[in-house]
């Protein structure tokens, strides 16, 4: 059974993936390399608009997922307070007691952060283990699909009977908090980077955290930051699969046909989702480059599914061409 709480008045009435954790809750950021020690790309951003947008929180909501037959209290009244107070001491949001500076454009937004929990008491050695997992999410009230910022928080901790001092559910609820206080780190993070320069991006696309280095992607591609374009393709050598299909992603919102070459040249042919992936991507950017890759794996390719999606990729290019065609001035 789930349990939503509100906490516009209580949250907000004061001066106001999956990230894992275990043993300890704090978490310490990845080192991060120099911003001399990258290479500036050569382009030119598209100028950022005069005033910032910033967070105007209307509302945190707190769901909860207490394991079958075993719930316990873990204010979610006080959560959300907690949560509201971690995120307006900061200058990128505010709410109704706590105004944005005015040099800002208020965006109105709501929090909704969903908890699952369970623990369980060792029958031996009476050792407490406590498993929480919590996803914050901002959700901007306008309906807009600019990005919002979200964390995933996971801490698992086993408490020896020695250092138990409290009850069961006191516990229990004190691992929830950790998590959200977590949860909100992650999310000031993330939205503090949506107004960043492109050095700034560069240097957490460098980041240890891949979860970090996947919003940094994501901000380049909506803002179509060219002058990211070599560090971009550097992540298509990503160790991590989500990080290179994104990379992928963000090339194409970037619109620059330079990536096409880059694309073509980690396809293999073994790697049937990522090949689909570049065959869209590569198609999706067009020139004579992904016209020659599209047709070779249209014809070359074993899969008869593979080729029948280079062969749909190479007709769409073939329309758009003519479209273009027929709308260019003479």
């Amino acid at each position: 059974m789930t349990r939503l709480s509100v906490g516009l008045a209580v949250a907000l009435c004061l001066a106001t993936g999956c990230k894992s954790h275990s043993g300890e809750s704090s978490s310490k950021s990845a080192p991060q390399p120099p911003v001399a020690a990258q290479p500036r790309d050569a382009a030119v951003d598209a100028k950022e608009p005069k005033k910032a947008r910033r967070a105007m929180i209307e509302s945190i909501a707190i769901a909860e997922q207490p394991p079958k037959g075993r719930k316990l209290e873990i204010y979610p009244e006080r959560l959300a307070k907690q949560l509201g107070m971690q995120l307006t001491k900061t200058e990128w949001f505010g709410a109704a007691t706590r105004p944005l500076p005015p040099f800002v454009i208020p965006r109105p937004a709501t929090i909704r952060v969903d908890i699952k929990y369970d623990y369980r008491v060792e029958k031996r050695t009476n050792d407490l283990t406590v498993l929480v997992a919590v996803h914050a999410q901002l959700r901007w009230s306008d309906g807009a699909t600019a990005l919002a910022p979200s964390e995933k928080v996971l801490i698992q901790r086993t408490l020896p009977k020695a250092k138990q001092t409290m009850d069961v559910s006191e516990h229990v609820a004190g691992e929830i908090s950790d998590a959200v206080k977590l949860a909100g780190k992650g999310i000031i993070q993330k939205a503090e980077l949506l107004d960043a320069d492109p050095d700034r991006l560069r240097l957490v696309m460098g980041s240890m955290d891949d979860d970090i280095v996947l919003w940094a992607l994501a901000i380049a591609g909506e803002r179509k930051q060219v002058a990211l374009f070599n560090t971009v393709v550097k992540l298509l050598s990503s160790p991590n699969r989500p990080v290179r299909e994104a990379a992928v992603g963000t090339l194409v919102a970037m619109g620059d046909r330079r990536a096409v070459p880059h694309l073509t040249h980690i396809a293999e042919f073994r790697d049937k989702r990522m090949l689909t992936i570049l065959i869209d991507a590569v198609a999706s950017l067009g020139g004579p480059e992904a016209a020659t890759f599209l047709d070779f794996v249209a014809s070359g390719h074993t899969d008869p599914d593979i080729r029948k999606i280079a062969r749909q990729a190479r007709a769409r290019m073939k329309r758009r061409k003519k479209r273009g065609q027929k709308h260019a001035k003479p």
